[in-house]
């Protein structure tokens, strides 16, 4: 062989060497040859999607995607995906379908972890002459025009149901201005009015029950107190002047709060009790006109809108409310207390206190009209209940393709232990399994 053809040989081992390590440096840090217009290299992303329920038909632009859930693995990964926007589809017998544009990025795995898919038809739960309802657990109470108040076969001496526990044991309903006290594992009711008179809290402004303890919080314009109905005992918690008004009486494990208004002097302020030392805080500072609303998030953090929509934090000890947004019509913590929705005038906020990054802004239809709305136990989802309809709204679903209308009434309530959505359509109650969180 001459010295020509050996360097020829050479030179084209030595080229075919630099092209396949490259090739194959190129393959190993992500990059795929993209034929989208002119070929080019291209770093690839992913693309990784879990959903209720799991035994899904995934799509992606069209072509199938082998569902890769199971008892290994909660969700499917897809690799080597050209960034490019995608349209990824999802369906299951039974189940509408579920779409959603994305697009993936260079050497990222786009995440969709809480694809919840809708059942297409509802089961019916109480057939008939259903004016109001209240899930209470596994359970449903209701009241018919006809029977009267039905709660588990049993019909209640009442009109309205007022609270219940947290395991669903007791329950409070009222008829009139007598209220009672049931048991649901005894299938006994006992009635409040001895009790209330025993205090001189006839005629209350509220009566509701503190879900964990159920003992029943009773307040009247200028006094608080709570009834232990089991050993008949009372505990007077706070009395007022005639000018000093109570409100807002919220009920945790350890803590109670409530407002106080000054009638005179047009402002409120906030008062915390301690259940363990039997002690309260008057918080010094001082909120101009009515306080709106009142809630406990988790056992140590407390949220308060004030009447001009101010929406504050406050946790137990701390000498301050932190201002967390404004324009306010009402607030609505998640299950666990790590999230919270604020409903605006124009908009909805939602924020949370563990990723401190995280933060969600919709502009939804209608904001105003939202009169209601509950947190999905994942977290992740939002049932609003507009006078018309119900909604399903997805934080992921930045462009709101999936405003999933559930149900086309606002006569609605969710249990999200359970995952069940009730609603009434024409005197009939529905039940919609929108899965465990």
């Amino acid at each position: 062989m001459s010295t020509f053809a050996r360097r020829a040989i050479f030179y084209a081992l030595a080229l075919a060497f630099l092209l396949i390590g490259s090739l194959a440096t190129l393959y190993a840090m992500g990059y795929r040859l993209s034929w989208e217009g002119v070929p080019s290299p291209a770093k690839v992303g992913g693309l990784y999607v879990r959903s209720y329920p799991t035994d899904v038909n995934i799509e992606l632009n069209g072509k199938k995607i082998k569902n890769k859930s199971g008892l290994f693995s909660e969700g499917t990964f897809v690799s080597g995906l050209y960034p490019q926007p995608y349209h990824l589809s999802l369906s299951a017998p039974l189940y509408r379908a579920w779409r959603r544009d994305i697009v993936v990025k260079p050497s990222l795995v786009t995440e969709i972890k809480y694809a919840l898919l809708i059942p297409e038809t509802a089961q019916e739960v109480y057939s008939e002459n259903a004016a109001e309802f209240w899930p209470i657990g596994k359970d449903l109470a209701v009241r018919d025009a006809k029977l009267g108040l039905q709660f588990a076969s049993t019909t209640l001496p009442g009109k309205s149901i007022l609270g219940w526990s947290e395991d669903g044991r007791i329950i409070i309903f009222a008829k009139d201005t007598n209220y009672f006290w049931f048991d649901t594992r005894t299938g006994t009711s006992t009635a409040l009015q001895p009790l209330l008179l025993k205090a001189n809290l006839t005629k209350p402004k509220t009566v509701s029950l503190d879900s964990e303890s159920g003992q029943v919080v009773v307040t009247k314009e200028n006094s608080l107190a709570l009834l232990d109905v089991p050993s008949q005992s009372i505990q007077n918690i706070a009395t007022t002047t005639k000018n000093i008004e109570i409100n807002n009486v919220v009920s945790s494990r350890y803590w109670l709060a409530w407002s106080i208004y000054d009638k005179t002097k047009d402002y409120s302020q906030l008062i915390i009790y301690d259940k363990l030392l039997n002690n309260k805080r008057v918080l010094g500072e001082k909120i101009e006109g009515k306080i709106k609303q009142i809630n406990w998030g988790t056992d140590g953090l407390l949220g308060v809108l004030d009447g001009r929509g101010e929406f504050f934090t406050y946790s137990p000890g701390e000498d301050k409310l932190t201002h967390i947004a404004s324009d306010g019509r009402y607030f609505r913590f998640s299950p666990n207390g790590t999230r919270v929705a604020v409903f605006e005038n124009k908009s909805l906020e939602i924020f949370t206190f563990r990723e401190k990054d995280e933060y969600w802004r919709f502009n939804l239809p209608n904001p105003t009209g939202i009169k209601e709305a509950w947190w999905h136990g994942d977290l992740w989802h939002l049932i609003l209940a507009y006078p018309d309809k119900t909604v399903l709204l997805d934080l992921e679903d930045k462009a709101l393709q999936n405003l999933e209308t559930l149900t086309t009434t606002g006569r609605a309530s969710f249990e999200s232990e359970t995952g069940f959505l009730y609603y009434n359509e024409d005197g009939k109650v529905y039940r919609l399994d929108l899965g465990e969180k």
